[in-house]
């Protein structure tokens, strides 16, 4: 190492070598500056390795410092001037310093002898270097034991990861490469010594000065940097700035530390393009394993390991001693003799981690097909936060050490402005030192004993942790960070106030809360139930409630604390106004109407009805229905350059279509031609009508009620409610009275939100969520992708058996969670099970009737379409996977009304074929409620018709239903790719990991099996290990 830096030093000596905010520091003058700090400990008798204390503003001299250090071989460990006192005293007396080299002061009496740089005395060098390789650094990273542990590396190791580096980057004396980390970073091993070995400029970024990184872009620019290395986070911010200088002199950049997702490469690509990205691997243990090239032409790709470094393998250790299979998941082992040599002073650790000629990393990663391996989580409980390497030991251990604490907890979690920070718990089971213990007191505590960079953005003060059935900590239930915690106080009784949410929620949920920390939805409440609350207890006090509000505080006591009054919304109301000739249409009908254009767009709905309907009285109520919803008398016109649509007066002519079924034939046969019939009719838009009505006889057991309806003018919920209006007027003598508002008020409502600029923060939420494209669903069909999406389409029909679904309840009760959530949860965990993707979009439909009160039985095209991208690793627990998925939806909820459509521009086009933002649909239907409505209020005897045709708008549509006691699905598939039989198995695989996942929802996902009956025999026959 220190010939080859003073190899290239000697060659041009008047070249800028290092280059600071400060100032620049030549090639001659770094040399002598080395020579000097060898020289003198040469000469020095201090044992042990050399503290070097230097502040990012003396990056050159602490350069220097560092090669002087190797050319006298020794060993030198960097002390961060950021870090807390306690932690440098600590690191002093682990690595059994003797000697600092600082330059400065430092900020404790330290007990080793400190010599100031400047002070070093110029001695003349030897005129050879000793024998023997050079020493190398202790680099000290987060311990599990809750101390900091230190790494001990050769500077032969580093001289062979540097070469290897400049090697694959290409790397010479005319570069430019960054340093934007600590020297005490591993990262900044790479940026350094590559840089002194080929006489590379270095450029040193001020990035602990706030006005030195204001503008990372321009700084890069600025500075002419040709090879710029920084973490997926770091470089983040110069992706998000969207204007700024072009690349400059910008030829590669290279991101490590934590993992590089798609969306980063996407970006990058957009910016700047003829860039090169890489993704490099590598650990303060072994600072460079491998560096993957990002194809420029598939940036939204799975970014994987990449190609070793010569003389390196990277191999997944499954456990079981054999050869992994494709996609089985295991622990990242590192073959190189260039590995560090161990921890000082922990030899237990080192024989765990270093063995076998290599390095066990406890990162976790499984083969791909293409003989890559792709990185899916941690096996332990290490995380990266904005690069930083962070054991949540050390910190529990510092926040133990508080005489009130007796156990501590910290986590991972993604801040509101999109970065990651941690966040920490502490129980304090004494109630009187709880009240005594600031959560700024143990934050303040963590910050005298952890780097500034690792203290937790938030404190939690508990009196009991929440625990598991097994009586484990159970991370899912601690309080979100910035929410305040659980009450621990003894049960009171409940306020006037609280009184009347109580009331309201029995009326809604027909069970009476029995205090004020009953949660809504432990009482049995579901999102569709959370709008009929909302309503009521609007109507009862005046007062309101966010969807949103319900799921972050679902207890009688928090509900009744977030009711503002009415009048404080910024929003219009919903109102009636006065009827028109005209209306604008809403961006979802503008979508159908286009996709019309295309193939029929029809929502059908079919009842059985016991003994049968009298066809005069039948069309009297349909007619009575149409009479009072102005959108089932809508046509549709062009007007200018503007769609518009038109209500007309009269009454469409059409009737009550009757077909007889021939009680000899093949009944299903000919209601699934009935139904491909109509889900295939071509509405006449621009004359109408848009519905068709079909009563169908001879069918054994009951006749049939057939609604067809075009999407433009209702969505699934209107065509029930359609159906659930007309058998009403069917059974009643009096006429129905008028709606509260008509669809046209709607339209009116949501162009006033558009114009006054009300949907803006939606627009800029999802624009910022999808401006970079979401990864495609890799799941394997039975045939390949066709270029134009067929909608052709076939339904498999699916039930849970009654256990499951009751243990599905009793679970979704227990952690105070929605069924969407966890059929939601279930199912993006099914699909990671069968794809090993680990950043899934899934869409869903918003009931979008939760605005007025009278939107409830509204017929009409209100649904939104929400796009939930679930990202997460494959060590997330299915309980972590339930809380991002809450988070997700509630934070898309609250933005429905934005139309995603008008992002057409904004998002990357999807490869061809496939949906916009996302290839399966998963919605959850309340038809139980519908059937048991329809029969109380009329008296007749109904049922829904199980669906067998359909027109295929995605891959896979999951229609979720609870009736009779059990969890179906009706699963709408896109025949030209998948068979039925795929689709049954993959149902019955999602059966198998619901059940895993219930049972025991502390697991992490890669270990959930979700094989089926037959898998589980052979298994069992055979010793397979199927792992997919």
């Amino acid at each position: 190492m220190t010939e080859a830096i003073r190899a290239a030093m000697t060659r041009q000596p008047r070249r800028v070598a290092v280059a600071t905010p400060r100032g620049e520091t030549t090639c001659g003058e770094q040399l002598a500056l080395a020579g000097r700090v060898g020289a003198y400990l040469r000469q020095d008798a201090a044992t042990g390795p050399i503290g070097l204390y230097f502040r990012a503003g003396d990056t050159a001299a602490a350069i220097a410092a560092m090669a002087g250090v190797l050319e006298s071989e020794r060993q030198y460990v960097f002390l961060e001037p950021r870090d807390p006192v306690a932690r440098l005293r600590r690191i002093v007396a682990d690595a059994g310093v003797r000697l600092i080299l600082a330059g400065e002061d430092l900020p404790w009496r330290a007990g080793p002898r400190v010599v100031r740089f400047d002070d070093i005395e110029a001695a003349e060098a030897h005129g050879h270097l000793a024998a023997g390789p050079a020493r190398g650094y202790l680099l000290y990273t987060s311990g599990t034991s809750g101390t900091p542990k230190g790494v001990i590396q050769e500077a032969d190791h580093v001289r062979f990861f540097a070469e290897q580096y400049r090697r694959r980057l290409s790397i010479t004396e005319h570069d430019r490469l960054s340093l934007v980390s600590s020297l005490g970073f591993d990262a900044a091993v790479l940026d350094v010594y590559t840089a002194l070995v080929t006489g590379a400029q270095l450029r040193v970024l001020a990035f602990h000065d706030n006005a030195g990184h204001h503008d990372l872009r321009q700084w890069v620019a600025g500075q002419s940097i040709t090879v710029l290395h920084a973490t997926p986070s770091l470089y983040r911010k110069i992706l998000s700035r969207r204007s700024g200088p072009g690349a400059g002199d910008l030829r590669a950049v290279v991101l490590g530390g934590e993992p590089v997702q798609p969306a980063d490469a996407v970006r990058h690509f957009e910016l700047f393009p003829g860039v090169d990205l890489y993704s490099l691997y590598g650990q303060a243990e072994s600072t460079f394993n491998a560096l993957q090239r990002i194809d420029p032409e598939h940036p939204s790709r799975t970014i994987n390991l990449g190609v070793p470094c010569d003389g390196t393998t990277l191999s997944v250790d499954a456990g079981h001693g054999g050869r992994p299979e494709v996609y089985e998941v295991g622990e990242i082992v590192v073959g190189s003799r260039h590995v560090a040599k161990g921890y000082l002073g922990l030899p237990d650790l080192t024989a765990e981690k270093f063995r076998d000629g290599g390095y066990r990393t406890g990162d976790l990663g499984r083969f791909r097909p293409d003989g890559e391996i792709e990185l899916v989580g941690r096996a332990d409980r290490q995380l990266k936060v904005n690069g930083h390497r962070v054991e949540p030991a050390e910190l529990e251990t510092a926040l133990a050490e508080h005489p009130a604490v007796t156990r501590a907890r910290v986590v991972k979690y993604l801040a509101a402005d999109g970065g990651e920070a941690l966040a920490a718990y502490a129980e304090v089971p004494d109630e009187r030192q709880r009240a005594a213990v600031a959560p700024a007191e143990l934050r303040a505590l963590l910050a005298r004993t952890v780097p500034a960079a690792v203290v937790p953005a938030t404190v939690h003060v508990l009196g009991a942790f929440p625990l598991t059935p097994n009586n484990k900590l159970d991370p899912a239930r601690l309080p979100a960070p910035g929410e305040p915690g659980p009450g621990d106080g003894p049960a009171r009784p409940m306020t006037e106030r609280e009184r009347t949410v109580a009331e309201c929620v029995a009326d809604v949920l027909g069970v009476a809360p029995a205090g004020p920390e009953a949660s809504f939805f432990e009482l049995g409440g579901s999102s569709l139930s959370v709008i009929e609350l909302l309503h009521r207890l609007e109507k009862t006090t005046g007062l309101t409630l966010s969807f949103k509000d319900v799921f972050e505080a679902p207890t009688v006591a928090a509900m009744a604390a977030r009711l503002v009054p009415a009048t404080d919304s910024t929003w219009p109301a919903l109102t009636r106004r006065p009827p028109r000739a005209e209306y604008p249409v809403t961006s979802s009908q503008t979508r159908i109407w286009v996709q019309d254009q295309r193939t029929s767009y029809n929502v059908l709905a079919s009842v059985h009805v016991t003994g049968g309907l009298e066809l005069g009285r039948l069309e009297r109520a349909v007619d009575a229905v149409v009479a009072r919803y102005g959108i089932l008398r809508t046509r549709f016109a062009r007007r200018e350059d503007e769609l518009v649509q038109r209500v007309g007066d009269r009454l469409p002519a059409g009737g009550v279509q009757v077909e007889r079924v021939p009680p000899d034939g093949d009944q299903e046969a000919a209601m699934a031609a009935i139904e491909r019939r109509e889900l295939h009719r071509r509405f006449d838009l621009a004359t109408g009508p848009l519905f068709r009505v079909t009563y169908v006889t001879g069918v054994h057991p009951d006749d049939v009620l057939m609604l067809s309806m075009h999407h433009i003018v209702c969505d699934a919920i209107s065509v029930t409610i359609f159906a659930e209006e007309v058998l009403k007027a069917y059974a009643q003598r009096n006429p129905l009275p008028e709606p509260a508002l008509q669809y046209g008020d709607y339209a009116l409502w949501l162009r006033d939100l558009r114009d006054r600029g009300l949907l803006e923060p939606s627009r800029a939420y999802w624009e910022d969520k999808l401006k970079d494209g979401v990864p495609a669903l890799k799941l394997r069909t039975d045939r390949p992708r066709g270029p134009v999406k067929s909608f052709g389409g076939a339904v498999f029909h699916g039930d849970l058996d009654e256990a499951l679904t009751t243990r599905a309840l009793d679970f979704c009760r227990a952690e105070g969670i929605t069924l969407f959530t966890l059929l939601h949860s279930a199912t993006v965990a099914t699909l990671h099970n069968r794809t090993g993707q680990t950043d899934i979009c899934l869409g869903t439909l918003a009931a979008g009737r939760e605005f007025s009160p009278d939107l409830r039985t509204q017929i009409g095209f209100l649904a939104g379409t929400l796009a939930l991208r679930t990202a997460f690793r494959a060590d997330t627990t299915f309980r972590a996977l339930l809380a991002g998925a809450r988070a997700e939806f509630l934070e898309s909820h609250a933005r429905q009304l934005y139309p995603l459509e008008q992002l057409a521009d904004v998002v990357p086009r999807p490869e061809p074929g496939r949906g916009f933002l996302f290839d399966v649909l998963l919605v959850l239907h309340d038809l139980d409620g519908f059937e048991d409505r329809v029969r109380r209020e009329t008296g007749l005897g109904i049922r829904l018709r199980d669906r067998r045709e359909c027109v295929a708008k995605f891959d896979l549509t999951f229609n979720f239903t609870v009736r009779g006691g059990r969890i179906g699905a009706m699963v709408e598939f896109d025949s030209a790719l998948y068979d039925e039989e795929s689709v049954a198995l993959l149902w019955r695989r999602f059966a198998a990991l619901l059940a895993e996942a219930v049972d025991a929802p502390e697991r992490p996902l890669a270990e959930y099996g979700g094989t089926v009956d037959e898998e589980q025999l052979a298994a069992a026959d055979h010793d397979i290990d199927f792992d997919f």
